[in-house]
């Protein structure tokens, strides 16, 4: 099995997001597919995209989605 250089995982994710994304779960679909693209060997990927003072009222920090794929 070959290691899995993280630096590269951090730039792809880095590329996907400065993409305007419409929901968060676009965006963490998008960053699944980019490593799973771009990383062969990875064949399942977790995704966890969170969104810092979501427009929903009341005092809420987050909102986060986590995708599999």
């Amino acid at each position: 099995t070959q290691a899995v250089n993280y630096l590269t995982v951090f730039e792809i994710v880095e590329r996907t997001m400065q993409r305007t994304q419409r929901t968060i779960e676009a965006a963490a679909t998008n960053v699944i597919e980019a490593v799973k693209a771009t990383i062969p060997q990875i064949v399942e990927v977790e995704c966890t995209v969170a969104k810092i003072a979501p427009p929903l009222g009341g005092k809420i920090d987050k909102v986060s989605v986590t995708l599999v794929g």
